[in-house]
């Protein structure tokens, strides 16, 4: 398979998680999409895992790192679910797609990264992007607050 038809294939299935999530959730709560999600995705990694030959050799603190990230992943996928519920997907999505600003921040602060141009025009378009998304949607959401994380 070519990298042209990967990257299709993974930009097409990407698009699908949150349509997909966004329709499951007129008949379940976040936190069983949330379940459901990780399910699928662990059974898909371990069927890849079995038809590449099997657990590499590791560093212990490889493993701590995917560890924090298995758990970190757990608690994003439940607010994104809980924001697809609560503002839909065309809003919630691109607010979820926002993280090349955050890592930008990041790299910047703790890693002493220098920013080029391509970067920090980069991370201006997404700013500008998620903004114009953002204001004045048709619909006001319906009723909560920041700080409800209620799941239904």
């Amino acid at each position: 398979m070519t990298s042209e038809i990967s990257a299709l294939l993974a930009s097409i299935s990407f698009a699908l998680f949150a349509v997909y999530g966004w329709l499951g959730l007129r008949y379940s709560t976040p936190l069983t999409a949330t379940i459901v999600s990780l399910g699928a995705r662990t059974a898909t990694l371990g069927a890849a895992l079995l038809l590449s030959g099997g657990v590499p050799r590791y560093a212990h603190l490889a493993l701590a790192i995917f560890v924090f990230l298995g758990i970190l992943q757990s608690a994003i996928s439940l607010l994104t679910f809980i924001g697809l519920q609560k503002i839909g997907t065309s809003r919630s999505q691109p607010l979820r797609n926002s993280y090349p600003l955050w890592s930008a921040a990041i790299a910047i602060a703790i890693m002493n990264e220098r920013a080029g141009w391509a970067v920090l025009g980069g991370t201006l378009l997404v700013v500008v992007g998620v903004a114009l998304i953002s204001w004045k949607p048709e619909a006001a959401p319906s009723s909560y607050r920041w700080w409800q994380c209620s799941i239904r």
